[in-house]
């Protein structure tokens, strides 16, 4: 059982989305790093800030069949909307060495983040 020095503590990110899904997808194994996204705020053009006061983002890799993960920003300017409480990290295991991830990142086609309107789930 190691101890942790107190940079290595100061470095642990609280993840609080979940996810089912290994990078890249479907690829099965021992893990060889781990991928942390990060989505605290979402800063909407003026013309739409008083349009959207609670979204989703759904992210989808290259290669999914449905989303592995949805995050829930605070969007800047507002108050924060008491219903959805904030869901801003998720970690993601690469089980392909890296020279490899580098490959299914530069042949990725997209990674795909949808912006959805909580109430309704509209993009």
């Amino acid at each position: 059982k190691g101890v942790r020095s107190q940079s290595q503590q100061k470095e642990h990110i609280q993840e609080d989305v979940s996810t089912r899904t290994n990078l890249p997808p479907y690829v099965e194994g021992s893990v060889h790093a781990i991928l942390i996204c990060h989505i605290p705020k979402l800063r909407w053009l003026t013309k739409y800030q008083s349009l959207y006061r609670s979204i989703n983002i759904k992210m989808t890799w290259w290669s999914e069949d449905d989303v592995s993960a949805i995050f829930k920003p605070q969007i800047s300017g507002t108050k924060s909307d008491h219903r959805q409480q904030p869901s801003i990290t998720v970690k993601y295991y690469i089980r392909s060495d890296l020279k490899q991830f580098s490959k299914y990142l530069t042949d990725a086609a997209e990674l795909l983040l949808k912006v959805c309107d909580a109430d309704n789930n509209r993009i």
